[in-house]
């Protein structure tokens, strides 16, 4: 790559997470650390498994409700689960926090009521998820059929301080 003379920082930085990917092996380094695990874009190393990729987006943004992998509720064989939305003695969390399904399962977050308003977006995934602006109430839904594998991590973009994250692991 002639006259290509990229600082790496700043490449990683602008670039995302696809970027991260592309071109991590074309500048060198690329131990795994760099990509960034944790925090806001979760990680998603190779060779982690996706329980790996959601534990370490949940502990990273230190997610409420969450203590670890022992955590994450196994819903696989349903054909549809719920989320509440709201939940925790404070509202400011989603219960389960993280859920692994099949593939082709119909989820429905449900606001609780609790906690001021809410909202579902998510930081990475599949498929992008978005009940759009936070809203309060007890009788709100948002519904996606995640067909897709993989990990879904998502946050309430109001509550990202106190912890509101999740993660749906599709199979």
């Amino acid at each position: 790559m002639t006259g290509f003379d990229p600082d790496r920082r700043k490449v990683l930085i602008a670039g995302g997470t696809a970027l991260t990917i592309t071109l991590a092996g074309c500048l060198g380094g690329g131990d795994g650390d760099d990509g960034g695990n944790g925090g806001e874009n979760g990680g998603g190393n190779g060779g982690e498994t996706p329980a790996d990729i959601a534990d370490s987006y949940l502990s990273g943004n230190n997610a409420k409700m969450y203590g670890g992998t022992d955590d994450i509720v196994d819903e696989t064989g349903s054909d549809s689960i719920t989320i509440d939305v709201g939940a925790g003695s404070q509202g400011l969390a989603y219960d389960p926090v993280a859920v692994r399904v099949d593939a082709g399962t119909e989820v429905t977050w449900a606001w609780t009521g609790n906690g001021g308003s809410h909202n579902v977006v998510s930081d990475d995934g599949p498929t992008e998820l978005s009940s759009g602006n936070a809203v309060q109430g007890s009788d709100i839904t948002y519904v996606e059929t995640l067909d897709e594998t993989g990990v879904y991590r998502y946050k309430c973009t109001i509550h990202t301080s106190v912890g509101m994250y999740g993660a749906v692991i599709a199979e």
